[in-house]
């Protein structure tokens, strides 16, 4: 194994204690010994990784914001794949839902209301700033909807992919997007073959990301859909999920 891709909520961070659990740490710290590389592979922003101090964690790469940026171990850009989508700005501007956009270095919400509250809290996230659009490059939208709005959307923006991450709130990047294929263009990119990979993950959105590894893990607090279609199903986050599937495949 060359190369291990980590999701972020509910699989590194526990939104029950909202901290790393400390056989994570050491598993991470171990990997590292090893040689092999620790992707963290994440819908977050890096300004929120700051504000959890994870950017001070000491990973070999960065796949943010769904697959639609990456970043190298200094957090320079190598790879991009922004949404052009004028919809999703109309959308924005127009206040029909609440919407955030992200660029690489801000993100920003249109207008707040309970399902962003409430979607921003399950997370320990604080509610995004208020702002207009200023013309820079968007790289996904945060729709803050229930599921009748959210099939609205999808009618609206045919080109884009969303993924419901929340019972508030879906993911919005390019219809070409995902963490999937963000994973190829890092295997590509290190030059590395699908068989030295594995991914852990715990939501939808990571479905994409567990197909193109050799062995993609669930949480034992993943979603069943996700569960359904992994290599192994580990234990839950706070049960030691990530150093047991280490060790159920030898690699610690």
């Amino acid at each position: 194994m060359k190369v291990i891709f980590f999701d972020v909520d509910g699989t590194l961070l526990s939104h029950n204690t909202n901290q790393i659990p400390e056989s994570t740490i050491q598993s991470l710290e171990a990997l590292k010994e090893k040689g092999i590389l620790r992707v963290l592979c994440t819908g977050r922003h890096m300004k929120e990784l700051e504000e959890m101090n994870f950017s001070y964690m000491d990973f070999d790469a960065w796949i943010l914001l769904n697959g639609q940026l990456i970043l190298n171990k200094e957090k320079q850009v190598i790879w991009s794949n922004p949404v052009i989508n004028h919809t999703l700005i109309d959308l924005f501007v127009q206040n029909k839902y609440p919407i955030q956009l992200l660029e690489e270095k801000d993100f920003y919400i249109n207008y707040v209301n309970d399902y962003v509250r409430f979607a921003q809290k399950s997370i320990h996230t604080a509610v995004p700033e208020i702002k207009k659009y200023n013309g820079n490059v968007i790289y996904q939208g945060i729709g803050f909807v229930n599921e009748e709005q959210e099939k609205e959307l999808k009618k609206l923006l045919k080109d884009c992919l969303i993924t419901r991450w929340n019972p508030y709130a879906v993911d919005i990047v390019s219809k070409d997007g995902g963490k999937g294929k963000a994973i190829k263009q890092f295997l590509h990119l290190y030059n590395l073959s699908k068989e030295e990979s594995m991914a852990f993950g715990d939501g939808f959105n990571d479905q994409d990301m567990l197909k193109e590894v050799n062995i993609g893990v669930a949480m034992g607090n993943a979603v069943d859909e996700l569960k359904e279609m992994a290599s192994y199903v580990t234990n839950d986050i706070d049960y030691d999920g990530i150093y047991n599937a280490l060790i159920h495949f030898n690699i610690l």
